[in-house]
């Protein structure tokens, strides 16, 4: 009998997943590890787009403290600057606009 593949955590990319979930910040599921999931982290990508969508409705969006939490440990875990963030939701949010 074979062994069936492990799931790779969405978010940190390395860590066994506990499962699949539904993601905090967007109507998504992704596989979470433990730490990811306990310090409240998500998919890079999910985040960006999660942003760049909020920036596009409302000019100025500012984070909300709850999801400044989740772009601050999100960020940690994948070794991400805020300049990078920051040029990556930037971008997203032009695709968005179809500009």
């Amino acid at each position: 009998m074979m062994n069936e593949p492990k799931m790779i955590c969405c978010v940190c990319g390395f860590q066994q997943a506990e499962g699949v979930f539904s993601s905090r910040i967007a109507p998504v599921s992704c596989a979470y590890c433990k730490s990811c999931s306990e310090k409240g982290a998500e998919p890079y990508d999910v985040l960006v787009t999660r942003v760049a969508h909020l920036m596009l409705l409302q000019p100025g969006y500012e984070l909300s403290p709850r999801l400044e939490h989740v772009k601050q440990v999100t960020l940690e875990i994948s070794g991400i600057t805020e300049e990078k963030f920051l040029k990556d939701v930037e971008i997203r949010r032009t695709d968005l606009s179809g500009n």
